[in-house]
């Protein structure tokens, strides 16, 4: 993240809501007790991402 400038923060009670979804079934997992949340207001940019594995190039090679 780059350029941050943060408007507000604070910390409040919470819950969690998971969905199911095809790909990842988070929703499966078992929320046992939510500890503290913290939620933060910012503008920020988003940074150029790190290519951890090129899924693309590995098919080439077969």
């Amino acid at each position: 993240m780059e350029d941050i400038t943060v408007k507000g923060a604070w910390e409040s009670p919470a819950g969690l809501e998971l969905h199911h979804h095809a790909l990842a079934p988070v929703a499966e997992l078992p929320v046992r007790e939510v500890l503290s949340a913290v939620h933060i207001l910012t503008d920020l940019t988003l940074g150029l991402g790190e290519v951890v594995h090129d899924y693309l190039l590995q098919e080439q090679g077969n």
